[in-house]
């Protein structure tokens, strides 16, 4: 179902797998959303546990929530695309099925949406670290959309769920997060962003109230080590690169630019879990090949060895 019902202002997409333990407290939250026009999205990945049971029960009783099951485990991507591709509203908010949405901040988000028919909002979150410090993140106001690429392509911060998107931009540019397991979510909103100078109608806003609370995890795909995540890593990176030269191609940003920004994040991931868990030589033979992508001036060498750990620029220095 790709259509948008005039009814319906916003659909807040939920991804779900394994979450029982975090589904409850959740859902605690999102009982505040029980507008007509504001509708809640729960995709379910084939979780192992009673997280589709969960999402069932919570959706009984109230009129504005969807519940699907994929058939079977389709991975993280493919399960945002559905939700969001499954969802009615004129404006998409994503969740992670273990973070909090706030409803003051969601529908302040919202209301400026609607007022100035926005092309995105942006909006404050907190992020729980590890050690359970809060942090608060009051993104800088950009207006200008190739400013916001390249801000986003430095850093993407927020991710996906800081932010309220378009369905209609979505759909007529058949945007899809890609079939990845690391950085889908980066490599979807920058292609998003990117389309802001073809729609220069829709404005770039920001609210003021924090919509959101993302909860960092040790046992995250992001945090934890498990089998392939080398290679997932080398994937982002490539995802990345392709999706950068796209952007340099159009003119979006330079070709130094890009590859300056791969050195410090995509790329210096990758080659930091690649020396944690394979021989030197394969690290060495990487590294080279890196180079070999990104330009080997000496500026641009030193940038991406500051980045490294100490142990791995040791290896590499020289080479």
């Amino acid at each position: 179902m790709n259509s948008i019902t005039d009814n319906i202002l916003l659909s807040i997409c939920i991804p779900i797998y394994n979450a029982e333990k975090y589904l409850p407290n959740l859902f605690g939250y999102l009982i505040s959303f029980n507008e007509n026009d504001v509708e809640i999205v729960l995709v379910d990945d084939f979780s192992k546990d009673n997280s589709y049971k969960l999402c069932l029960d919570f959706s009984k009783s109230r009129k504005n929530v969807k519940v699907v099951k994929n058939s079977k485990n389709l991975g993280p991507a493919h399960t945002y695309n559905k939700a969001i591709y499954l969802a009615q509203g004129k404006y998409i908010q994503v969740c992670d099925c273990d973070d909090i949405i706030f409803f003051e901040g969601v529908i302040e988000a919202l209301e400026i949406a609607l007022k100035n028919n926005a092309f995105i909002v942006v909006q404050p979150h907190e992020e729980i670290m590890i050690d359970g410090t809060v942090k608060t993140n009051t993104p800088e106001k950009i207006y200008n959309g190739n400013s916001m690429l390249r801000k986003f392509w430095e850093k993407c911060n927020p991710l996906l769920w800081g932010l309220l998107i378009r369905k209609d931009i979505i759909l007529s540019n058949n945007l899809n997060l890609p079939p990845i397991r690391m950085g889908h979510d980066k490599y979807f909103i920058r292609n998003y962003i990117s389309l802001s100078l073809n729609y220069p109608e829709f404005p770039i806003c920001y609210s003021s109230k924090i919509s959101y609370r993302h909860v960092n995890r040790i046992d995250s795909i992001t945090n934890k080590d498990f089998k392939n995540k080398v290679e997932d890593l080398m994937l982002e990176f490539e995802y990345a690169f392709l999706q950068g030269l796209t952007f340099a191609k159009k003119g979006l940003f330079d070709y130094s630019f890009m590859c300056d920004s791969l050195k410090k994040n995509e790329a210096s991931t990758y080659l930091r879990a690649l020396y944690k868990s394979a021989s030197h030589s394969r690290v060495l033979v990487e590294y080279k090949r890196l180079k070999y992508i990104l330009g080997t001036s000496n500026r641009m060498k030193k940038q991406f060895l500051r980045a490294l750990p100490l142990g791995l620029i040791q290896l590499l220095i020289g080479r």
